[in-house]
């Protein structure tokens, strides 16, 4: 059923190919993610009661090519990339409408949602490095061909900045294959245990280069800011759970497989120190800047920084505050990115100094980017709320065990929390209730791009409200 559940996108996306109508193939691409969903419940449900799955495919199995796990952490990740995928593929049908080649974007949107669910469910090094190349070349070309006016250097970029990140990883891979001659995260754990943590940090370190590329974290994140701006809003939101699902490789990396890495003091404290710089930098720059999804670029820099310090943190705290960013930041940031394309297919403008007063006649979006600024800055009743607070708890543990670095980090976790809040609320108010400009709004009322941020919203509120549904899938499988 895991298996079945990355494949069944990839097996509609071919049949996309001859659609030349954006609304019908939009919802034809739903609906094969909202198959691979019902295919992942199973899953889902063996997760809440304590158990999970684990399937091995007889392709190079020396090499663990195609191995693939659920259990409550993997799911939670695949679940939420195909929920925010079936969204944004709906929203693109909208949205898209006036781009051209429908079938190709909605084909290759599929392989490259597909490939980020692969990567959620990865039961080994192999095959997450398997399904993480394949995620670049769609999501490449989707930027190159639906972009902006400088596209074509930008998804270049994109491109170099994640390659040369993907290639220290393999030789990561390598290495560890090498030593060890297991490439299964469940099996590495084991092997790993009793190894002297000096031994793993050389490997360690390749392994987590990429992930920490893709993660957009300081001074690895030239390339998030320029990609965001150019890409269209169905690619950001791709964007964004990518972003998001490189610190899960640095979660099952750093605290599944090689737990003892964390035990090195030059390590940990490195990674602090990133995170700590990431998260001022990422909200000073956000605070910045003018254009509305360059505001939202650095702020997804910035919460990388949270996800980041989290992870550092270690044990189950890290794994429960790692997974509750991803959600809260992956629903949050996708339905801002729709509110922003929202806003600039209504006004014809990103910039945040021309936009005012937009509330009146964007109701639905007001109200959607409200909650989505409320969560980013972990104010209840949102989800953010419960992820920032299990952050602080990982930051709390970490004064008690080592001192004065959870100290500062916890100083920069208050910092940041204000910052974020400051740029935006302050965004927020400027858009939605700022002076009224003299703007020829095209689009108003109540549109399906207004609609599908809403759902995000109120999703957020929903788990904001319970979020045991999703700390117990975590705390019971792991």
């Amino acid at each position: 059923m895991l298996l079945a559940s990355v494949v069944a996108p990839l097996v509609a996306a071919p049949l996309l190919l001859a659609v030349k109508d954006w609304r019908k193939g939009g919802f034809t691409a739903a609906a094969s993610l909202v198959l691979a969903v019902c295919l992942l419940m199973p899953e889902v449900i063996k997760a809440c009661k304590g158990f999970s799955s684990r399937e091995v495919y007889n392709v190079e199995p020396s090499l663990y090519l195609i191995t693939l796990e659920g259990g409550g952490f993997n799911t939670v990740y695949a679940l939420t990339v195909l929920v925010v995928c079936s969204l944004s593929v709906i929203y693109a049908s909208s949205y898209m409408r006036h781009f051209g080649n429908p079938g190709v974007f909605l084909a290759l949107y599929l392989v490259a949602s597909s490939s980020l669910v692969g990567v959620t469910l990865s039961g080994s090094l192999t095959t997450f490095f398997l399904f993480y190349e394949f995620f670049l070349i769609p999501s490449w070309l989707l930027i190159l061909y639906w972009g902006g006016g400088e596209a074509k250097s930008i998804s270049f970029k994109y491109l170099l900045f994640t390659e040369a990140g993907a290639l220290v990883t393999m030789a990561g891979i390598a290495l560890i294959y090498d030593q060890y001659r297991s490439l299964a995260f469940a099996e590495l754990r084991e092997i790993l245990k009793d190894v002297n943590p000096s031994e793993v940090i050389a490997p360690i370190s390749l392994l987590i280069v990429g992930p920490l590329v893709k993660s957009a974290l300081f001074p690895l994140h030239a390339w998030l800011p320029d990609a965001h701006s150019e890409a269209p809003t169905p690619v950001s939101v791709q964007l964004t759970l990518a972003v998001g699902i490189g610190n899960w490789a640095l979660a099952r990396i750093l605290l599944f497989s090689a737990p003892i890495a964390l035990e090195v003091p030059p390590l940990r404290a490195t990674l602090m120190a990133m995170a700590a710089v990431t998260m001022i930098y990422g909200s000073l720059a956000a605070l910045s800047q003018r254009d509305l999804k360059r505001v939202l670029a650095f702020s997804s820099i910035s919460q990388s920084g949270y996800a980041l310090l989290g992870i550092a943190s270690g044990a189950e705290v890290g794994v429960t505050s790692s997974a509750l960013i991803f959600v809260a930041h992956s629903m949050a940031k996708s339905l801002l990115f729709m509110v922003s394309g929202c806003v600039e297919r209504a006004t014809n403008t990103r910039l945040v100094d021309r936009l005012g007063g937009l509330a009146a006649c964007m109701p639905l979006a007001a109200i959607s980017a409200f909650i989505g600024f409320l969560c980013l800055s972990g104010i209840p009743p949102t989800l953010g709320f419960w992820a920032e607070l299990m952050i602080f708890f990982g930051v709390f543990a970490t004064i008690l065990d080592r001192g004065y670095f959870g100290f500062i980090a916890g100083i920069v976790l208050l910092v940041s929390s204000t910052l974020t809040a400051a740029y935006g609320l302050s965004t927020f108010r400027k858009v939605f209730y700022g002076a009224a400009r003299e703007l020829e709004v095209h689009e108003s009322g109540l549109s399906i791009i207004q609609f599908i941020p809403l759902i995000l919203a109120l999703l957020l509120i929903v788990l904001g409200a319970y979020p045991s549904l999703i700390v117990n899938m975590l705390i019971r499988t792991e």
